[in-house]
């Protein structure tokens, strides 16, 4: 499963659809319900009279408009629809018991202090539905489906890590043994000084460690990417790219104005534009012997544009012929 395509579909029932291929494993087997809204949700949405709007046959929450702080969730509520929530001026959500699933990021930057996820929620988005909520003091957990371990959000078998939910997530994190997604969102703008990260990690999504201030990360050596905006302003001085890394996305590492060099154990094979833009201090880039990305083209696309000349010298990585490229 991609995090960054949404799934959007979820199982109740058994049903042998394609979204049931594609889902976590917690929700194989069963009957396929739509995050997403359809045309005719939207056309047909009605007002509860609170500002808080539901398709035709209340089963999707889809969207909260008034200056709502309090709010009980509507009976029969299978649904919180993406973004649902977001950048209200909520304070307390209730949820009922018939609520079985939240799109992408429906608590978003709101003011909760408290809040309860029900018994019988199984599936929830792969974004933190928690972001940028700094008031969130407790979360209760009810559904056996995920699970809270020091202020940060799991699935039951910790294969999906949400991230920060409470004001309790540590500053020196480490993520769970065995987790293999870092959600969009995870931590975006919490305050973090280390991360340790388990080699059985797959996926770190969009955001999900930007604007931590983060200063010490040991990247996993089974990840792929560096997604995009992934460690956008931090506080990253070094930087080791994992042997099985390809690509680098916009943004992943920009804004790291103490980042002096990075150390490809592997051949990246494309740095996105602006991946290390905003990165003053960064001056040494080391790769692999005929590595594709280490000229000063590629290093002023990807955001070193006031660089104008570059010095290449011979290194040894992993007992193999590399090259350090120094930028002035």
């Amino acid at each position: 499963m991609d995090i960054n395509e949404c799934l959007e579909t979820f199982c109740l029932e058994k049903t042998n659809c394609e979204s049931e291929k594609k889902a976590p494993s917690h929700i194989k087997g069963h009957l396929c319900i739509h995050t997403a809204l359809t045309e005719e949700d939207v056309i047909h949405q009605v007002n509860d009279g609170h500002d808080v709007f539901y398709s035709k046959d209340r089963k999707k929450l889809i969207n909260a408009t008034g200056q709502l702080t309090t709010y009980s969730v509507l009976y029969g509520t299978q649904v919180i629809c993406h973004g649902a929530f977001c950048d209200t001026f909520a304070t307390e959500i209730k949820l009922p018991d018939t609520v079985l699933a939240f799109g992408y990021n429906p608590f978003g930057n709101t003011h909760l202090k408290r809040f309860i996820i029900p018994k019988n929620v199984r599936h929830i988005e792969t974004v933190n539905p928690f972001a940028s909520c700094y008031s969130l003091e407790e979360l209760i957990v009810l559904s056996p489906h995920f699970r809270l371990e020091h202020g940060v959000l799991y699935t039951s078998d910790y294969k999906i890590c949400y991230g920060a939910a409470t004001k309790s997530c540590p500053k020196d994190l480490r993520i769970h043994e065995g987790t293999e997604i870092i959600a969009n969102n995870a931590f975006f703008r919490r305050k973090l000084n280390s991360v340790y990260i388990p080699n059985s990690m797959k996926e770190i999504g969009k955001n999900a460690f930007a604007y931590t201030g983060l200063k010490k990360i040991t990247l996993p050596h089974s990840i792929t990417q560096i997604s995009e905006a992934c460690f956008q302003c931090c506080n990253l001085v070094n930087v080791t790219i994992p042997e099985l890394v390809t690509n680098i996305h916009e943004d992943a590492f920009s804004g790291n104005a103490n980042l002096k060099s990075i150390t490809m154990m592997g051949r990246v094979k494309s740095i996105a534009i602006g991946a290390l833009s905003l990165c003053p201090e960064l001056m040494k880039i080391t790769g692999p012997y005929g590595s594709p990305v280490l000229n000063l083209k590629t290093m002023q696309v990807a955001g070193l544009d006031d660089r104008q000349h570059s010095k290449r010298e011979s290194c040894e990585i992993n007992g193999k012929k590399g090259v350090t490229m120094t930028l002035t």
